[in-house]
C-alpha cells in the first residue's frame, strides 16, 4: 500500500508543508508592519445555543481592507493601529489609544488556530523526512503519518468554518 500510494501522500504533505512553514516563517521570523488605520463597519457575531443567541464577538472592518475578529468586545474608537505580517498580512496585534485588545483576537493566526499551525508545519515536515528516508515503512505506519496531518487540517478548516 505504502509503494502505491507514497508519490501521492509526498504529493499532498510537501504544498502542505510549504504553505504552513511558511506562514509560521512570516509570523515568527519576518519583522510585522504597524499600519494606522480606521474602523469602517463592525457586524456582530452571534451563535446559537440550544435556542438563545449568544454573542461571539464582532467583526470589523477597516478603511485599508484588514479585516478581524476580537472575542466578545467592542471597539468604541474608530482610529486603531494594526500590527500584521509582511508576506500573508495575518493581523497580529490591534490597539487603540485606551488599549490593546490583542488577546482578544479570534482571527487570522491567533489563539488555538496559532498552535494546530505549528503542529501542522512541524507534523508535515517529519512526515515527509519519514516518508522519504524510511524505506522499510509498514502499511499500519503510513497510515498514522497521512491520517494525522489529515485530521489537523480537518481540525483548522472546523475552526475557521466556525468563527467566520
Amino acid at each position: 500500500m505504502q509503494k502505491k500510494y507514497q508519490k501521492f501522500a509526498l504529493f499532498f504533505l510537501f504544498p502542505l508543508a510549504i504553505f504552513f512553514n511558511a506562514n509560521l516563517f512570516d509570523l515568527v521570523a519576518l519583522p510585522k508592519q504597524k499600519v494606522s488605520d480606521f474602523i469602517v463597519s463592525y457586524r456582530k457575531i452571534v451563535r446559537n445555543n440550544k435556542g438563545k443567541n449568544l454573542l461571539y464577538g464582532y467583526e470589523f472592518k477597516t478603511e485599508k481592507g484588514f479585516k478581524f475578529i476580537l472575542e466578545d468586545y467592542y471597539i468604541k474608537e474608530n482610529q486603531i493601529d494594526i500590527t500584521h505580517t509582511k508576506l500573508f498580512k495575518n493581523i497580529t496585534n490591534v490597539r487603540s489609544s485606551k488599549q490593546n485588545y490583542s488577546k482578544r483576537l479570534a482571527s487570522d493566526i491567533n489563539g488555538v488556530y496559532q498552535y494546530f499551525y505549528y503542529l501542522l508545519a512541524v507534523s508535515s515536515l517529519i512526515s515527509i523526512l519519514v516518508l522519504l528516508l524510511n524505506k522499510n515503512l509498514n502499511d499500519n505506519s503510513f497510515q498514522n503519518v497521512n491520517l494525522f496531518n489529515a485530521m489537523i487540517l480537518v481540525f483548522i478548516f472546523i475552526l475557521l468554518i466556525n468563527t467566520h
